[in-house]
């Protein structure tokens, strides 16, 4: 636990853009990986091709492969996955899904090309998986831990009406959202009813043709955060259906990524040039933006705590230390 003199001091390093860049994992080609930082048991997840690796964060924020924790079973190049309460869950390019058991490193089902096309995105609760493809459509799925290969598991298809790119399910599992193109008329943003697994609402009346919908982060189940090619970060209300504030990137780039620490900070990343930025939610313009990597690259994902910021690029994995 830091004292309160270096909490100021790493607070003011954040503010004032002071950090130290690291590459903690290179690459020998470039990927667009997917990365999930589990703060309470200090392990960063990250996808590389078509495996899944675990790596121990120490005090210092440096990495340690876990080698027995190491998922391994699609065929084909993993594009997003969502790891919590012991299990993972992927989707790969194939259109594909797999499961494991986290901490045995055992593959517990693999639907071998559900979708007709990649999945692009992938989540979870209890014993229902749900994922989104770029063949529009959004597959409801139920765990068969009995069962590796199995294609009858299917428990519902949903039209979304254009390619997935995002998708959340709430904590509590009471609804879930959907991030789509936006090439449409239709609003690139829906709130689904988790158990009737119908659309209750869109969130979006009025957008830009082409403004898709990238990540998506619940906070609450009441609240939740989006991001995408609109080029702003916004929170939106499920109890009013409302958006009920945003923040706008000054450099009119898409925003691919964003975590939050759950209260006041929220870190995006951007499209070009490993930049992402900081922002306050009591605050209209950002705190400070920081460039990582020296390349031009998108940041595709992004974790952070009080001390360090992880960002994953194309050719590598930064960590952006403020301790210094």
């Amino acid at each position: 636990m830091l004292n309160l003199k270096e909490q100021c001091r790493i607070h003011w390093n954040w503010k004032d853009g002071t950090f130290e860049d690291k590459v903690l994992i290179r690459h020998s080609t470039k990927q667009m990986p997917w990365m999930q930082f589990d703060c309470s048991e200090r392990r960063l997840w990250l996808s590389t091709r078509n495996h899944i690796q675990c790596y121990r964060v120490n005090q210092k924020g440096h990495l340690y492969e876990d080698y027995s924790r190491k998922l391994r079973g699609p065929k084909d190049d993993i594009s997003k996955f969502c790891t919590k309460d012991g299990l993972t869950v992927c989707g790969t390019r194939d259109g594909s899904v797999c499961g494991w058991h986290s901490e045995k490193s055992q593959l517990l089902f693999h639907y071998h090309k559900i979708s007709r096309s990649e999945i692009q995105a992938v989540d979870f609760y209890r014993d229902v998986v749900i994922s989104g493809s770029r063949d529009s459509t959004i597959k409801m799925m139920s765990m068969a831990y009995h069962e590796v290969e199995n294609n009858n598991q299917i428990l519902k298809t949903l039209k979304a009406g254009d390619r997935v790119w995002s998708l959340a399910v709430a904590p509590d599992g009471s609804t879930f959202a959907s991030g789509s193109g936006g090439r449409y008329e239709e609003s690139p943003l829906l709130l689904w009813d988790f158990a009737t697994a119908s659309v209750i609402c869109p969130l979006e009346s009025r957008h830009r043709r082409g403004a898709g919908v990238l990540d998506i982060k619940y906070e609450s189940p009441q609240t939740l955060l989006t991001c995408g090619y609109d080029t702003s970060v916004r929170l939106w209300d499920t109890r009013t259906h409302s958006c009920v504030a945003s923040w706008c990137e000054p450099f009119d780039s898409a925003i691919y990524c964003l975590d939050s620490d759950q209260h006041m900070s929220i870190v995006t990343g951007t499209a070009r040039y490993g930049m992402t930025r900081l922002w306050d939610k009591r605050k209209t313009f950002p705190v400070q933006m920081y460039y990582t990597g020296q390349q031009s690259s998108p940041v595709y994902s992004l974790a952070f705590n009080s001390r360090h910021l992880y960002v994953a690029l194309d050719l590598s994995l930064n960590m952006l230390d403020f301790t210094r």
